[in-house]
């Protein structure tokens, strides 16, 4: 194990930390609700970068620079926008759709999350297959 491999290994940790500790935890949630686009932007860049860098480290055996690194990092960060906005899309058309008596009602959120996930999974798949 290298020494770059210490330094991600602790990054992954300490974004966890932040992310378990109840003050910072707040303070996410918070943030997150407060400005949920911006939130949306860092953490996906932030992940997704870190991602691309583990992938090259297991390809490449090194952490090398990939050349446009800002301009995926913006990229990424305009992805997590938009998950932001698709999430709370599908998230609303599962109710709607559970109002109107399309999909089965049900008090335990289990439903919810199964059908909340079935609709995305499907929007998604009929989205990059062209399924009708």
């Amino acid at each position: 194990m290298k020494k770059k491999d210490l330094i991600w290994i602790a990054t992954i940790i300490l974004i966890a930390f932040l992310l378990i500790y109840k003050p910072t935890h707040l303070a996410f949630i918070n943030a997150t609700k407060s400005h949920p686009y911006i939130m949306g932007f860092i953490k996906v860049s932030i992940l997704a970068t870190l991602g691309e860098l583990l992938a090259i480290r297991l390809k490449v055996g090194d952490y090398k620079k990939p050349y446009g690194l800002t301009y995926r990092f913006i990229v990424w960060g305009l992805f997590g926008m938009a998950f932001t906005l698709v999430f709370e899309v599908f998230a609303q058309g599962v109710l709607a759709s559970m109002k109107k008596g399309l999909l089965p009602n049900s008090s335990y959120p289990f439903v919810f999350a199964f059908f909340y996930k079935l609709h995305n999974e499907y929007n998604i798949c009929s989205y990059l297959y062209g399924i009708t």
